[in-house]
Formats: structure tokens, C-alpha cells, sequence
């Protein structure tokens, strides 16, 4: 994915978060799900400097819902 691909999916994730908080009855519920999607968007990284800015970008969505999880 280029780097247009990856903004478009991790803006997605991000809109998406809440209700994945929301419809989790636990963590263990809601990291599935996350993890799930970060992989994608992760493994579509085509370089080395992709791949930091993805993780990047996640551990930036996590604060953002308030979830202290780093990748």
C-alpha cells in the first residue's frame, strides 16, 4: 500500500475504535478485533519507514481512546 492506502485505513480504524470499545463486553474482546485490523494495515507497509509511521500512527490512536497499550 502506499502511503495514501495506509492514511485511508488508519483513518477508518480510528473512526472505527469507539465502537469497537463500545460493542466489547472486556479487553479481551477488543484486542481481537483491533489487532486484527492493525495487521492488515501493518503488513501492507512497504518499507521499513512505512512500517514505523503504521506503528506510529496506532500507538496515536490507542492514546487517543484512551487505551495505554503501545505496540
Amino acid at each position: 500500500m502506499d502511503r495514501n492506502e495506509l492514511d485511508a485505513r488508519l483513518h477508518k480504524l480510528r473512526a472505527d475504535v469507539p465502537s469497537m470499545l463500545a460493542d466489547a463486553e472486556d479487553a479481551e474482546d477488543f484486542w481481537p478485533a483491533f489487532a486484527g485490523e492493525a495487521d492488515v494495515i501493518g503488513g501492507g507497509a512497504m518499507s521499513a519507514e512505512d512500517g514505523r509511521y503504521v506503528r506510529n500512527q496506532l500507538n496515536r490512536i490507542l492514546q487517543q481512546a484512551g487505551i495505554a497499550e503501545r505496540l
